[in-house]
Order: C-alpha cells, then sequence, then structure tokens
C-alpha cells in the first residue's frame, strides 16, 4: 500500500518584504498559544521546513518531492495574521497567559 503525506507550512523566510509581517505574525501568535493550557488559535505551532524534513525521515518517511510557494500580494491571510496580533485581546491574552511580568504586555 502507497502512503503520501502532504504537509503545507510556513517557511519563515520570503524572498518578498511583503510577506515579513506575516511571518512574524505568525511567531508571535505561536509563542503566545504554546503558553495556554488549550488553544483554539488559528496558528498554534510554527516549525520549519528543516525540522520537518528530519522528523519525517526520523518515522520512515521518505522525501520525493518539495517547494516553495509564494502566495500573490493580494492573499487577505496575512492581513489577518497580523490584524489578530495588533488586536486588544491578543495582548489581553499575552498579559493573561505570558506571566505576571510587567514588561510582557506594553503599556
Amino acid at each position: 500500500m502507497k502512503r503520501e503525506l502532504l504537509i503545507t507550512e510556513y517557511a519563515l523566510h520570503s524572498p518578498s518584504r511583503e510577506a515579513f509581517p506575516q511571518i512574524l505574525a505568525a511567531l508571535a501568535q505561536t509563542s503566545l498559544e504554546v503558553e495556554k493550557a488549550t488553544s483554539s488559535g488559528n496558528i498554534r505551532t510554527v516549525v520549519s521546513p528543516a525540522w520537518l524534513k528530519t522528523e519525517c525521515e526520523k518515522l520512515g518517511w521518505k522525501l520525493r518531492s518539495e517547494r516553495q510557494i509564494v502566495p500573490g500580494a493580494d492573499l487577505l491571510d496575512g492581513k489577518s495574521e497580523v490584524q489578530a496580533v495588533l488586536s486588544e485581546r491578543f495582548l489581553a491574552d499575552v498579559g493573561k497567559h505570558c506571566g505576571s511580568d510587567s514588561n510582557a504586555v506594553p503599556p
């Protein structure tokens, strides 16, 4: 029986400067989500493609192909990720889940 595993993941880098805010927003969101006991966020963890390949190979999977797709500038996913990080709710969650350090949430 032939098995295939298809994975879509952030590359954590981009040739396009316009993608940097989305990458940073994804990293900020995952930094918050790992502090929560339970998570329902859109982005719960971010791992690099290199890490994914290594871990899959340890489990016996063989990489058949790999490619990076750079989305067009009109893709709205990045906008929603950045808006989520800029929201009052996100800042409140940071204060709630990331300790009592007064520097955790900007004034």
